[in-house]
């Protein structure tokens, strides 16, 4: 969340409550964790509330930048569906 989005650190880890749940322990186990991250934590809720439009922008303004050979190509959009959950 931090180049993309402006948060000062931090990322997103989406999936099960039993997923989130391992992820934790092994965090845990291997000496991860701060404390009090509240402030960071509402900074990256900020951005994930008021950011998430100029992710495209940032893309591409770093994709030409680092590769201005893709400006002969044209723009594409993708249209991709979300995977179900697997539950009836």
């Amino acid at each position: 969340m931090s180049k993309g989005l402006g948060a000062p650190v931090g990322s997103v880890l989406v999936g099960s409550k039993d997923l989130i749940k391992r992820a934790h322990r092994r965090r845990k186990v291997l000496g991860g964790g701060m404390r009090q991250v509240g402030v960071l934590a509402a900074a990256g809720l900020d951005a994930l509330a008021h950011h998430v439009d100029r992710l495209a922008a940032s893309h591409h303004h770093r994709a030409t930048r680092d590769h201005p050979r893709l400006l002969r190509f044209p723009p594409i959009t993708l249209r991709c569906a979300l995977p179900g959950t697997g539950r009836a």
